[in-house]
C-alpha cells in the first residue's frame, strides 16, 4: 500500500514539474518577443547622425538629443507636436522679447510723434505760399476815381436812358417802368470793352439781360454789362484792364426785342445805381 501511494505521488510531482516548465517556457518566449519589438521601435526612433543617408535627409544635429546608447533622437518641431502641448507650454524667451519690442516700439512711436509735431520741422516741410497774385486779384487793390471817369464800353446811341426817379416807356413790354441802367445800341458781335479796370465777380445768365458780367472796380463801385455773348475764356476772378475788349454783343433777349440789340450798362455805388452818362470821360 505504501509503495502504491509513493508511486502516485511521484507521478503527480512529474506532472506538476512538467506544467511548471511549460509555463516558464511560454513566459520566456513572450518576454523575448516583446523585447525584440521594443528594440525595433527604438531603432526606428533613434537616428545616427553620422549615417550618410540621414545627413542627406537633412537631420540637424543641433535638434537631436543624445540617448544612453550613444545614438541621437530627433526632436520634432512645433508643427509635428500636439497643438495642445504647444499651446500650453510657456515661452519665456518669446514673452520677454515681445515685452522688449513693445517698449522699444512705444519709444519709437513717441519719438516720431515728437518729430512730426515740432513746429519748426512742420514749417520747413510746408511750401511757402505766394500771396502776391492773390493780392493783385482783389478789389481792395483797385481804386476808382470819379473825377477820372469811365470809358465808353460800346460806341452807339443811347436808346433808353437811365431813370430811377421817374418811369420811362419800354416798347417791348409796352409799359412804363424805371430803368437803373442805359441801353447803348449796337449790333451782334460788336466788341464790348471794360469801362474801367476791374475784377470779374459774377457771370450769370439773366432772363432780362441775358449773359451778364459784373466787375468790381474798387472804391465801392461795380459795373454791370448785359446782353453779351458767352465767353468761355472769361472767368470769375479775372482782372480786365480799362479799354480792353472782354466780350461781344449778343442777340438781345425777348424782353428788349422791339428796342433791338443793345448793351445793358449799369453803374453801382454800393447798392445804389448811378447815371453812367454823368461818369463818362469827355472826349
Amino acid at each position: 500500500m505504501k509503495k502504491q501511494k509513493l508511486s502516485e505521488m511521484a507521478k503527480k510531482k512529474v506532472v506538476y514539474a512538467t506544467l511548471l516548465v511549460g509555463v516558464f517556457v511560454v513566459v520566456a518566449v513572450a518576454l523575448v518577443t516583446m523585447t525584440a519589438k521594443t528594440g525595433d521601435q527604438k531603432d526606428n526612433n533613434l537616428v545616427g547622425l553620422d549615417d550618410p543617408e540621414n545627413q542627406i535627409a537633412g537631420i540637424d544635429k543641433n535638434n537631436a538629443s543624445i540617448m544612453d546608447d550613444g545614438t541621437y533622437a530627433v526632436d520634432p518641431g512645433d508643427d509635428e507636436k500636439d497643438p495642445s502641448e504647444v499651446a500650453t507650454q510657456p515661452d519665456e524667451g518669446r514673452t520677454q522679447n515681445t515685452a522688449e519690442n513693445t517698449v522699444e516700439g512705444t519709444t519709437q512711436k513717441d519719438n516720431v510723434a515728437q518729430i512730426t509735431t515740432t513746429p519748426s520741422d512742420t514749417a520747413k516741410k510746408e511750401t511757402p505760399v505766394d500771396t502776391k497774385p492773390v493780392m493783385q486779384n482783389t478789389a481792395e487793390n483797385l481804386k476808382f476815381d470819379k473825377a477820372q471817369g469811365l470809358e465808353i464800353p460800346l460806341a452807339g446811341n443811347v436808346i433808353l436812358p437811365y431813370s430811377v426817379d421817374k418811369m420811362v416807356f419800354h416798347a417791348t413790354l409796352k409799359q412804363y417802368k424805371t430803368n437803373p441802367a442805359i441801353l447803348i445800341q449796337g449790333s451782334i458781335g460788336a466788341p464790348v470793352k471794360a469801362a474801367a479796370k476791374g475784377i470779374v465777380t459774377k457771370i450769370v445768365d439773366e432772363p432780362y439781360t441775358g449773359v451778364t458780367v459784373t466787375m468790381d472796380i474798387g472804391s465801392g463801385y461795380k459795373l454791370v454789362y448785359g446782353q453779351l455773348e458767352k465767353n468761355e475764356h472769361l472767368k470769375v476772378g479775372d482782372v480786365v484792364e480799362a479799354g480792353k475788349e472782354f466780350a461781344k454783343l449778343a442777340k438781345v433777349s425777348k424782353f428788349y426785342s422791339v428796342e433791338g440789340e443793345n448793351l445793358y450798362f449799369q453803374v453801382l455805388e454800393g447798392d445804389s445805381s448811378l447815371d453812367p452818362m454823368t461818369l463818362f470821360k469827355e472826349e
